[in-house]
């Protein structure tokens, strides 16, 4: 007739893990530090790692850079130790926040410049309907401007993916921008007659296909 006892539970040590105490062998040598804890195999690879087999030799190293990009490179430099030193305004500078994955920042950077281009070939669109009512171009030379304005889009876009990898320097982009709008500029023109061109020598900067936007 004693106390009725209530259910049984093993005892549990506080350090034990999620299982319970069955979660590990028990006894020497098999803390952290023992030899349960050793890892088996050749070390994990890293996703970005090629595969080598084990008798494999080493890699050769990567070649030095170029003497281009070290000239680029202290542009970049020089230019940056410009920004420092320059005093700053009030007025507000927005920085673009990345994610810390750089595949993920990677991968939201490039989002960001295909938005950029489909917008530019839409205000490409528009300007070149506006150039066949005031300028007077034909079916053909519409094509053609069209080809003209494309190239020059994908030079762009060119330059700004190698400033963005830091492969070259402000300067060298804005030298970049101003040879590919120059090129574009002798094809069209090139491309409309005499009477055509001083049409659009007459047209607002903001109606004609290629502007300065690098002074």
């Amino acid at each position: 007739g004693g106390p009725e006892q209530g259910p049984q539970r093993e005892d549990v040590s506080p350090d034990a893990g999620p299982s319970g105490p069955a979660a590990g062998p028990q006894g020497p040598g098999a803390g952290p530090s023992g030899p349960a804890a050793a890892p088996s195999g050749p070390p994990e690879r890293r996703a970005d790692e090629p595969f080598r087999g084990p008798d494999a030799p080493e890699p050769p190293p990567p070649p030095p850079p170029s003497a281009d990009a070290l000239s680029e490179g202290e542009k970049i430099r020089r230019e940056n130790d410009a920004l420092r030193d320059k005093p700053r305004g009030g007025g507000r500078v927005t920085t673009l926040v990345y994610p810390k994955d750089p595949e993920e920042a990677e991968k939201l950077e490039t989002e960001r410049n295909e938005r950029w281009r489909r917008r530019l070939e839409y205000a490409n669109d528009i300007r070149i309907q506006e150039m066949q009512k005031s300028v007077g171009l034909s079916a053909a030379q519409a094509e053609a401007l069209r080809k003209i304005l494309d190239e020059e889009l994908a030079a762009r876009m060119d330059l700004v993916d190698k400033h963005r990898k830091k492969q070259i320097s402000n300067t060298t982009f804005d030298e970049g921008v101003r040879e590919t709008r120059d090129t574009a500029k002798a094809k069209l023109k090139a491309l409309l007659s005499a009477e055509q061109y001083a049409k659009y020598g007459q047209l607002k900067p903001r109606e004609q296909v290629l502007r300065d936007e690098v002074k």
